[in-house]
């Protein structure tokens, strides 16, 4: 089914590109008014890529007209709303993509993006080339000029909407992950915190047992860290802790090693093994470093500290039996008042 373009047809065109792109940067600016996932935001965004494929659309249709059509020109009806269907189908998918936050997603959602404007410009195209013989269109009226100009303008402020869409995106990601970072991360050392140990900690035993790998539960409990409390105050307490928290970050940054702090003067290390002598060695650095004295206002502070270890899978084969295992041979060491290590496995049976 054909269809006679007119100059009429010209103007509605490039006025709904006009309108779209307004009603585009209206929604783009209401989402950056819009913090959290609330109601009002999800239907804003279910709804932009409405004005925003049919902006871009008309733009690419007009402009292909005005640039490579002729007087008098006729296209196809069906051509036409195909074109139009992969573009709404290429801006709604790209941005369900991007909005998914998997890794390269931004670069998935480009290629959707682009592959649905490629494939409707070939078929716009297509339409077109079915009107040779007939002159080009040339731009040499006003109507013509002010058609121009509202494309211009419409693609402005299509690009205006796009960029303030991506710019809500990434503040949104970005704060997304300092809240997560914010709630994973232990403040006052750096490490993680009892909320990532117990994110992490399912997820370090599955992926031990589909590679079949063992693991050794550490649980770390400082030696006289309450006497340096009380004789020096809780803020030289907690600059010893900020300062062991620094050194096992650094020492351990780049090993599959997790150490977590489970609150107070309570540690945890989960450290995969080849053998009891690379386990026993990556437990003796861990309590030659927070056995380091920290020099605190010129004042060199040591404390001891005592290790409990229980082994994935020997000795459990979930997280509350593995530390409740690994917590009763720390106290056997504590008991001793000395700093050491004790395996589970090691410790008499009733």
């Amino acid at each position: 089914m054909e269809h006679v373009f007119s100059q009429t047809d010209f103007i509605v065109l490039e006025v709904l590109a006009l309108l779209a792109s307004f009603l585009s940067f209206g929604v783009a600016c209401a989402l950056r008014q819009n913090n959290g996932e609330t109601r009002h935001r999800k239907i804003l965004k279910a709804l932009l890529p409405i004005p925003f494929g049919t902006t871009l659309w008309t733009i690419h249709f007009t402009a292909m007209l005005r640039t490579v059509g002729s007087e008098n020109m006729s296209v196809s009806i069906v051509h036409c709303l195909a074109s139009f269907a992969i573009v709404m189908a290429g801006v709604f998918l790209s941005l369900k993509v991007i909005d998914r936050r998997f890794p390269y997603s931004n670069y998935i959602a480009g290629f959707v993006f682009g592959l649905g404007i490629v494939l409707s410009h070939i078929i716009n195209k297509n339409s077109i080339h079915s009107l040779h013989g007939c002159p080009t269109r040339n731009v040499h009226n006003a109507t013509d000029i002010l058609g121009v100009v509202l494309l211009g303008l419409s693609f402005v402020l299509l690009w205006s909407s796009i960029l303030g869409y991506f710019l809500d995106y990434y503040g949104t990601k970005k704060v997304l992950s300092h809240l997560k970072s914010m709630a994973t991360t232990d403040r006052l050392t750096g490490l993680a915190n009892r909320n990532c140990l117990d994110e992490q900690f399912p997820d370090i035993l599955k992926n031990a047992k589909h590679r079949n790998r063992t693991i050794g539960c550490l649980i770390v409990d400082l030696n006289n860290f309450k006497d340096i409390n009380d004789q020096y105050g809780h803020l030289c307490g907690d600059e010893v802790l900020r300062t062991m928290g620094k050194n096992l970050g650094n020492h351990f940054r780049h090993r599959d090693i997790f150490i977590a702090r489970l609150g107070g003067d309570e540690f945890v290390a989960l450290c995969p093994y080849d053998n009891m002598e690379g386990l026993q060695t990556c437990a003796q650095e861990l309590r030659d470093l927070l056995c380091q004295p920290s020099e605190i206002e010129s004042m060199p502070l040591t404390v001891g500290c005592s290790i409990g270890i229980s082994l994935f899978p020997s000795d459990g084969d979930t997280q509350n039996i593995l530390m409740k295992k690994a917590d009763q041979a720390m106290y056997e060491i504590k008991k001793k008042r000395i700093s050491g290590i004790s395996f589970y496995r090691d410790l008499p049976r009733p």
